[in-house]
């Protein structure tokens, strides 16, 4: 991770955004709230690149150093983890991993189709215990960054972005 940019003061009329951009890529994910309050439920979490990744055409396993962001402007940190997906080869395979630090967000065989991924093509997420769904997408040469979504099927407030940069 690069660059991390949290905003304590609103943009006026626009809100409050918190975005980190991913390595050097033309990748960004963050979180924005209305009122720089997560519980009132004005918030959203996102992700944002350019230049999505070709499926590697061999079966390979990739590892990514990940950031996660949620309700920043309460906990005032990132959560950590790792990544790793698994191409079969094909177009498909699986993505899983965690973060953790003030919540856990775990991916769980989440499928990979093309350069995404997404719970809709199997597998499971969850954050804080709590039943989550998961998108997001590779980016760049020989998928050298990842950035997604997950966002909890019960609490909005819950709600993390992502991202990180290939480590093998």
């Amino acid at each position: 991770m690069s660059v991390f940019t949290p905003s304590n003061v609103p943009h006026t009329g626009l809100g409050y955004f918190n975005l980190s951009r991913v390595g050097a890529n033309e990748v960004w994910f963050g979180e924005w709230t209305s009122d720089n309050n997560v519980s009132t439920g004005d918030q959203t979490v996102y992700y944002v690149g350019r230049d999505l990744s070709a499926t590697p055409t061999a079966a390979t396993t990739a590892t990514y150093d990940v950031k996660g962001i949620n309700d920043y402007q309460t906990n005032g940190a990132l959560l950590t983890g790792t990544i790793t997906a698994n191409f079969d080869g094909s177009g498909g395979g699986t993505v899983g991993g965690s973060l953790t630090g003030h919540q856990t967000v775990s991916l769980s065989n989440v499928g990979i189709s093309g350069a995404t991924f997404s719970t809709v093509n199997g597998g499971s997420a969850s954050i804080a215990g709590g039943s989550a769904e998961a998108s997001g997408a590779f980016f760049g040469t020989n998928a050298a960054a990842i950035a997604g979504i997950v966002t909890s099927n019960v609490d909005r407030s819950l709600d993390t972005a992502f991202g990180g940069s290939r480590t093998n």
